[in-house]
Order: C-alpha cells, then structure tokens, then sequence
C-alpha cells in the first residue's frame, strides 16, 4: 500500500517538475529532450542489463516510430503545452488517463486484446 502512494507523490512530483521546466524551456525542446534521455536510457539498460539484440523485432521501423510518436512524443508535446496554461493540478487529473490512451492505441494500432485483470488495473 505504501508503494502506491510513494508512486502517486512521484507522478505529482514529475508534474511539478515539468511545471518549473517550462518556465525556461519551450514545450517542444523539453519534450524532445526528455524522449531523447528516457529512449537512451531504454536502450542502455536492454544492450547492458537484459543483454537481448533488437533484432528480432518483426515490426518495420516505420510502424515502430509512428507508434512511439503516437503514444510517446504528441501526448507529452500537448501535455506540456497544457502545463503553461493550466494549473499542475489540472494537468495531474488529466495525466491519470494516460493507461487507457495506451490501452486504446495498443488495440487498435497492434491489435492488443485487454484481458479482464488488466482492464481492472487500468481501472
């Protein structure tokens, strides 16, 4: 139970975070650092810790970015620039849909079927 709460005092944090970034960083350049540092990061941790080639993914890479734009790159873009109008209250409450835009976007760009214990995790 208290790891819940420690993971919502970290989104609301990162909210926060965000918040006081835009103040000097336009909300493009912020998020396309951010992607950049988290997608480094992703291939670090696979090349030196998991140790598994990239290679086989069947996925043409064409589909692969235009997923990573959909799911990663516009929500962060549109996210950031509701941070410099709205309040970080405001944008927390509508981060909370973030689980069901995937979940959406995983069936209909991948053809994901959602079992029922992961609908109710979404949830």
């Amino acid at each position: 139970m208290i790891i819940i709460f420690l993971s919502f005092i970290l989104f609301a944090s990162v909210t926060l975070v965000h918040k006081t970034l835009l103040y000097t960083l336009s909300p493009g350049l912020l998020v396309s650092v951010r992607s950049l540092i988290a997608g480094c990061i992703l291939i670090a941790f696979n090349q030196f810790l998991i140790k598994k080639k990239i290679n086989h993914i069947k996925i043409p890479i064409n589909k692969i970015l235009f997923i990573a734009g959909c799911i990663i790159f516009f929500p962060g873009l549109l996210k950031a620039y509701s941070l410099t109008y709205l309040r970080a209250s405001q944008t927390a409450f509508l981060e909370s849909f973030d689980p069901f835009i995937t979940a959406i976007y995983a069936y209909l760009i991948c053809n994901e079927p959602l079992s029922n214990r992961q609908i109710q995790g979404i949830i």
